[in-house]
């Protein structure tokens, strides 16, 4: 049952106010959501590189920066990354924090000794 409330009385704006947060934090948390899930498939993206290892990076790191600051060494201590990946996933994310930076999206060369079957899957 709609509420008789006449038109810019406190009451009817506080509501509105209410409402309009409510929103924005809905929004800001699909947002969110969304980027991070973006970031995750982005990772599994590279050549190898599949959505559990992408998990257990994020779940190992908790963040991109921290992904990016990571040494290989550090990347190797994930279970599943060796010394190979983890120099690919360096180079990735060395891509991915300067499209982060810039706002533009471009795509890594894969690692030139997998051959030309791995440089077009990294760029699917």
């Amino acid at each position: 049952n709609p509420l008789p409330l006449r038109q810019g009385s406190p009451e009817l704006l506080y509501l509105q106010n209410i409402r309009d947060n409510v929103h924005d934090f809905a929004l800001g948390r699909h947002r969110a959501a969304r980027s991070a899930r973006s970031l995750e498939s982005e990772l599994a993206r590279l050549h190898g590189l599949g959505p559990k290892l992408a998990a257990a990076l994020w779940q190992h790191f908790g963040s991109l920066q921290a992904m990016a600051k990571a040494t290989e060494e550090e990347l190797q201590t994930v279970p599943g990354i060796g010394r190979e990946k983890a120099k690919a996933v360096k180079e990735h994310l060395k891509v991915i924090v300067a499209e982060e930076k810039s706002g533009r999206k471009k795509r890594p060369k894969d690692n030139a000794a997998d051959g030309p079957a791995a440089d077009s899957a990294a760029l699917e």
